[in-house]
Order: C-alpha cells, then structure tokens, then sequence
C-alpha cells in the first residue's frame, strides 16, 4: 500500500511557511483509505430497527426454536450484547426508545448553550513554564507507539479503524500527529463525532443510555497522546482518584470502609454524603473547562486548541446503523475522546478544592472532607452542620460550571455514637440542597458506592451471593455449550469477582460459589460427576476450561489491592492503612492465598492438579502447542455444532464412560467385571484400549487416519506442491515402505507421515522414532531418483498428534514451515477428537465377538 509519505513531507513544509495545511491533511488521509462510499443511512421513518421478536400463538417447541435462531443472530453479530441480554432476562425489545425518541431527548440536551458564570469560575494562573512543553514539544516516536490505539476498538464517522491507522508507518503517524500540533487546530473533518448509545440499566427511557462519541481514530491518537502529557503534569489534585495510574476505585472504597469502621469502633460521629451529579460529563459547562484549565497554568496554546476544539463540535445519534442529522454539541465533554476524562476532572478538582479546608474527619493529622472518583463524590464531616456546609459549597461551584446536584439520586449515611449503650446509631442527618432533603440510608437498606452494595445497619461492603441466580438463567436460556461457558467466564465471573474483592466474603463462601459454578458445567458439558477439579480451572493452555477460581483469585486480587492502598503515596491512604480493618484483612489474605498470590501461581497451580490426575495425566502436553487447544476458545469454537463441542470435552477430559472409569472406587466388589467387552483378551477396557488398541474400532482408526492425511494432503496441493499418496518403495535391503504423502515443490521435496498416538508417553520422543523410520538414505534415494533429483532435496517430516488431540510441538513447527496454515492444524485436533469419540461410540454399539483378532497398522 502506498502511503505518500512524500505528499506528508510537502505538507510540513507549507506548514512551516505558516500554511494551514488541516484540510490538506485530511485529504492526505482519505487518499489512503477512502471513505466508505455509504453515507448515513437516516433514521426510520417509524419506530427503531430491531431484531425479529418471537411471534404469539405458536407451540411452545416453535418458540424455542425461534427465541435459539434469535439468540444466535445477536451472538454471531455482537456476543457481548447477546450475553447481556441473556443475563437480564427476556424483555419486550418493542419497549426500547425509538430513534426519534432518542433525538427529542438527546439533541435539547446537546445543543444547549454552556452556562457562562459572570465571572471567571477560576481566577488565571501564570502559566507555568513547565507546561509549555505540553502543546509545542514534538511527538517523538517513543510517545507515538506507546499510545498506539488498540484494534478492537471502532472506528469514526470516516470509517478508518485502528487497525488501519495502526498500519500506516510510525514515522509518518508521528509527522502527521506533529503537523496538527503545529497547525493547533484540528480540522472539522476529524472532530465531527458519531454518538452510539450504552444502556445502563433501569427503564428502557433515553435518559438511561450513556453517550459515546467517536471520533476519527487520528484524532483519538493525537488526544491519547495530550493525555498522558497533561496527566504527567499533575494539574488534578489528590482528591480526585479517578483517571490516574493507580488503582483509584479500590483506594476510593477502602477508605470509605475504613472510615465508617473507624467511627463504629472508636465511637466517634461521622456525617457522609453520597453525592450524585445529572448528566456531568454531558453537561459541564465549555467556558468553565477553559477557565478552569487556565487556573491550573496550562499554557495558552493548549487553552486555545481545546475552545476551538469544543467551538463547532457536531455529532450525528446513531441508532442500530442509522444517523439523525447533524447534531450541534454545545456543551459537555465527549464521551469516548482520551482527552475528556481529565478536562472534567480539572472542573470538579476545583470544586472540591472550593471546599471549606476547617470541615472533614482529621485521622493521623490528616483531614479528609472529600472523595472523589470522576463524578462519584463522597463529602466526609464530624458534624451535621458540616456536612451541610460543604453541600452548599459544592453544589455553589458544581452550578458555575454548569453542573447540577440531583438531590433525590443521593444518599445521606450518619453514624452518631450512644455513650451509655456504647454502640453508634444511624441516624438521619437531615441535610438538603437547594431545599431538597437528601435520602438517608435505613437501618435495613443498602446502598451502593462505586458499584459495590453497602449494608445500612453495619455500613459494610455486602458481597454478591446471586451467582446460582445468574446460572440458572444462563442454562436456560438458547444457547450452545461454549456460549454458556463464554457468558460464564467472560461475564458472570468478572461481574461477581468486583463485588467479591470489596465485600465481606468468607472462604467458605467462596468454596461453596465454586462449587455451584462446577456443577453447572457439568450439567452443560454432560460431564461425570469426578471429572478432575483441576479440568475446570485449569488454563486453556495447558489443557483445562479456563473456569476462574473464585477460592483462589478472590483472595489473591484482595491482597494485590489491599497492598496498592498500604502502599500508595495518597496521603489519606497512609493515613488509613495502619488502621485495624486494613491489617486485619491483610493478614486474611495472607492466611488463606499461602503461595496462590498471583494469577501464574494459580494457573501453575490447577495445571498441576490436572495432570497428576488419572483422567488429566495425558493433557500435560497441551502447552507444547496452542494448536492444541485453540478451539476451547469461543473465536474458535463459536462455529461447532453443539452436539460436536460436547463430544470433543468428552474425550479432552477423560469422561468417557469405559468400565475401568465406571468402576472407580467399586473394583473389589465381587463380580465386578473391567475386561474388555468385546472379548479381544484385554484385561483392562480402559478408554484408550477401546479408541486405540481393540481390534473391534480398527476400522475407524483406519478412517481417522486417513482422514487426517487426506486433509494435510489437499492443503499442499493448495499451496503449489505435488502430493503422492502412500506411494509403495523398496529399498536395496528388499524392506518395504509406504509413507503417507510425498510432496515436492520448486525442487524440495518432503515426506509427511502422520500418527495418532497415545498421549500418555513423551510425544517428542515418538514423533522422532518416527522421523527416523522414514530418514533413511536408501528410501531418500529412491524417492529422489523417482524425481530426478538429489537425495539431498529430500526431508523427512511427520505429523505427530495423541488421540486426545494434542500436538508434538516439533511437529507443529515443521508443518507450518511447509506452508499448512494453522487453521487446518486446528480442523485436524478437532477431526481426531471427532474420530476418537465416534470410535468409543461404534464400540459400544457393535455386539460382534468374531474376527477379533489382534491387528496392527496405521491410526
């Protein structure tokens, strides 16, 4: 692809000269990828686009099946959304806000103008010197590649993704991230916006979507890149511990629950205020941005770029693909933009530096009278009179900046201690904003901060104990097995995991949670009962379900936290930190996590109980190659038939049902019979004598073979060579021998033998004994002779995988040195797990006990 990097240069030469090149810049662009020729679709003329909804009056099979087809549109289009909507239950989707209500709600709001105080809302600094390197230093490629934008995430209205922005050569990037700089302007076609909308729970009203503006991924660049600098220079006080390189969230929630377990042991008062802002990010007034980010010495350059940047913003509301007319943004921050996140933490920095400094809880000469996550604002006091004080003084300067208190979304949380009883009482403290009393928290009811539930009467963290909830409705609901395991790992967990670190949870809780998700598993794979445990938790890698662990990673990610609190330089926390409650939870973490105290540590730990078990001991080979268990996967695994999936779990675990695994623990018992069912003489009917030793599923060893050579056989061929298939050769000594595929291309040839092992031996050691059966001179003669060619053009390889579907690791680097994609190594795990159950299946099916005798050969 040509990039033009000579037009680039020429630009910045104009540049120089005192051109604005901001057009030319976004032409320059659009010649390497041209927009998509499809403008926005409009908005439908009636209600929203949505999926097909279930119809009424069918049988109850025929709205299974519908609701499944359904399911699985929204899977293959967006997993994540299926899994959300699979989650929150079924919903009358005809209920959702149509587009048009969507702009009658959105575009009022936008097209607002900014609330502009009559005097400046923060008195200019002189700008710092230090801060002049922020909008003038040039980009160096270091700061380029280490604010490269992910690849998942989406692209602008001019349809460029990161990944292909991603493509264009850093030297050019950081040439045309500098010349914006140098312009200080960004053009209009890079900051008009397309706003999707996130659902945030409750009444499916427009008021409970998020807004997110995406912009052009070069301009998401050059504001990453502002970011980390004006993030480098500290403007945001201490306060505010949101969108910095901490763990802001958990310092956030330990500090509130070591302050409210400081007051109930010490008996001493505490007044709190959970403050809820309307619609910040979308409301803050631009005039107080700018003035705040002059109070804080940014230089006058950068002030300018960001009104500008604000002064025509448009957007389009995009609803399920179609656009509303352009929409004018007047006031908040974009949602979505790298930059955004500080520029509102500047304006509610100053608010809460507003804040009378006399008022606050004093531990450890350190006085706390606020905190702060983006626009979670937690105001701390010992009095009633105190906290009603700093109400008045935030919201007095939350309204310069054009920001509202929403009184009724708050809460109210006061602890005053009863001297003769000796204990703290919740009481109500009665405190209001512009005359609207705020909500108190009951002794009974909870109330939530961050995300995590607080009880009212103990004022504790509650963990949350709904996972058999959740799974009963995952199983439930239509879906294959690897998306009941894809929700579960990638939702259900994660979701339970926050609230499990910062609540009160014992092990025993814990045990008892895992416990539950186990049993689900195995009612969703078919699984016996005494599957090894380490089957479930152990990596993908190393040949397990990749299930999370909640006994082991809970008290391990609570330790990891607890410790980043101790240890954090925020002068609340180490005012905090020697406090009982955050020592007594240190040392329960220690107690319970032992060596378990990182995630390596715990993924070696089930890896190892996985393979010192009976049914695990073969899968120790599945690290050697990730071809081996790539299709665990849900990527990979999202186009097997249901019916195919649990067939493959049931051999990768070791859960096929032969007499010696149905007999565990029940042997001695008299007339107890473990010899092979098919009479073959074998003493033992263990899995792998049925699905590779008894003479009774030779056939199907044969047809697995073959298929697994007939499949490597037709991507040489795809891929130039000349393939012959099991040719016959004799050697001098008279011995005779037939490899399986002998291809040649451009005057190399290579000879493939392939074999379906047991995995419980080294499979290094027999993919190399059988290299060496066919790196024999005289068949390498023979077979270059055949072609005409030196001996030394031939090579012997061999395609070396168990029955269990694991591959010999120098197998895997030879067949991809011959060119076989590793999307046909993933095919051929799958087709021999296929054969091998479709083995054990035959077996149990076939009733013969002639002609059994024992055989040798191929498979």
């Amino acid at each position: 692809m040509a990039f033009h990097g000579d037009q680039l240069v020429e630009l910045s030469a104009r540049a120089i000269r005192g051109e604005d090149v901001g057009g030319a810049l976004v032409e320059w662009l659009t010649a390497i990828y041209p927009p998509d020729p499809v403008e926005f679709p409009p908005f439908p003329t009636c209600g929203r686009l949505q999926w097909s909804i279930p119809r009424k009056n069918l049988k109850k099979k025929q709205k299974r099946r519908e609701e499944y087809r359904r399911v699985q549109r929204i899977f293959r289009h967006n997993p994540t959304r299926a899994a959300r909507e699979v989650l929150a239950g079924r919903e009358d989707r005809r209920n959702w806000p149509s587009a048009q209500e969507f702009e009658c709600f959105w575009r009022p709001l936008f097209e607002t103008e900014s609330t502009l105080a009559p005097v400046p809302v923060c008195p200019p600094a002189q700008p710092r010197s230090d801060f002049d390197w922020l909008f003038i230093k040039p980009f160096s490629e270091k700061e380029v590649v280490s604010t490269r934008l992910k690849s998942n995430t989406a692209a602008g209205p001019d349809g460029i993704s990161p990944r292909q922005w991603n493509a264009i050569p850093v030297i050019l990037k950081s040439l045309f991230l500098n010349l914006l700089m140098l312009i200080g302007r960004a053009p209009p076609a890079l900051t008009a916006t397309r706003t999707v909308f996130i659902f945030k729970g409750g009444d499916p009203l427009p008021k409970n979507y998020r807004p997110i503006s995406v912009a052009s991924v070069a301009l998401r660049h050059f504001h990453k890149i502002l970011a980390a600098r004006l993030s480098s220079l500290e403007v945001v006080g201490e306060s505010q511990r949101a969108f910095k390189p901490a763990d802001g969230v958990g310092q956030c929630l330990y500090a509130l629950q070591t302050l409210i377990w400081n007051a109930r042991s010490s008996l001493r008062p505490l007044f709190l205020a959970k403050m809820d802002v309307a619609k910040a990010f979308d409301t803050v007034s631009r005039h107080a941005i700018v003035d705040c980010l002059r109070g804080v010495g940014v230089s006058a350059r950068f002030v300018e770029y960001i009104s500008r940047l604000y002064e025509d913003s448009n957007t389009r509301l995009q609803i399920d693909g179609t656009f509303s007319s352009p929409v004018m943004v007047r006031r908040g921050v974009r949602q979505g933009d790298p930059l955004s996140p500080l520029l509102f933490s500047i304006v509610v920095d100053f608010a809460i530096n507003n804040l009378p400094q006399h008022i606050g809880v004093d531990l450890s000469n350190t006085r706390i009278s606020a905190l702060a996550f983006a626009d979670d604002i937690l105001l701390v006091a010992q009095t009633k009179q105190g906290l009603q004080t700093l109400l008045e003084s935030l919201d007095a300067s939350l309204s310069l900046c054009g920001l509202q208190l929403n009184p009724s979304k708050s809460t109210s949380f006061s602890l005053v201690p009863s001297g003769k009883d000796k204990k703290s009482k919740l009481v109500n403290p009665e405190v209001s904003v512009r005359g609207v009393q705020l909500p108190a928290v009951s002794i009974e009811q909870t109330w939530c901060h961050l995300g995590v539930d607080f009880q009212g009467k103990a004022g504790v963290a509650v963990c949350p104990s709904d996972v058999g909830a959740a799974l009963k409705v995952v199983a439930g609901a239509p879906l294959k097995p690897q998306q009941r395991l894809l929700i579960l790992t990638r939702h259900i967990i994660p979701s339970l995991s926050y609230g499990l670190v910062f609540g009160r949870v014992t092990l025993g809780k814990l045990r008892q949670m895992d416990r539950l998700v186990r049993a689900a598993i195995r009612r969703w794979l078919r699984l016996p009962h005494d599957v090894p445990l380490g089957f479930f938790h152990a990596p993908i890698r190393h040949g397990g379900l990749g299930v999370p662990s909640l006994a082991a990673s809970i008290p391990a990610l609570r330790l990891r936290r607890l410790r980043s609190f101790v240890d954090s330089p925020w002068r609340v926390a180490q005012a905090l930190s020697p406090l009982g409650l955050v020592q007594r939870q240190l040392a329960w973490c220690e107690r319970v996590t032992g060596e378990l105290r990182t995630s390596k540590a715990i993924q070696h730990h089930f890896a190892q109980l996985l393979h010192q078990s009976v049914d695990g001991k073969e899968l120790r080979h599945a690290a050697a190659s990730r071809y081996s268990t790539d299709w665990l996967q849900y990527e990979s695994a999202k186009g097997i038939p249901a019916a195919d999936f649990l067939k493959y779990i049931a051999v990768r675990a070791g859960a096929l049902p032969s007499r010696i695994r149905t007999t565990r623990g029940r042997r001695s018992d008299p007339g107890t019979d473990v010899t092979c069912r098919s009479h073959c003489g074998a003493a033992a009917e263990t899995t792998a004598h049925i699905v590779q030793v008894c003479p009774r599923t030779h056939g199907g060893r044969i047809k697995r073979h073959d298929a697994v050579c007939n499949t490597l056989a037709g991507v040489l061929r795809d891929r130039g060579w000349g393939v012959e298939r099991e040719a016959m050769y004799t050697l001098s000594s008279g011995r005779r021998l037939k490899p399986d595929i002998v291809a040649e291309r451009n005057g190399v040839i290579a000879v493939v033998d392939a074999q379906i092992i047991s995995g419980a031996g080294d499979l290094e050691r027999s993919h190399r004994e059988k290299v060496a059966k066919y790196n024999l001179e005289d068949l390498k003669q023979a077979i270059a002779v055949k072609r005409g060619m030196l001996r030394d053009a031939v090579s012997v390889k061999a395609a070396t995988i168990s029955w269990r579907g694991l591959w010999s690791k120098n197998s895997v680097s030879e067949l991809l040195g011959l060119g076989v994609p590793g999307s046909v190594l993933r095919s051929i795990t799958t087709r021999v797990l296929f054969g091998a159950q479709l083995n054990f299946s035959r077996f149990m099916m076939v009733t013969s006990r002639q002609a059994l005798m024992e055989r040798t050969g191929v498979g």
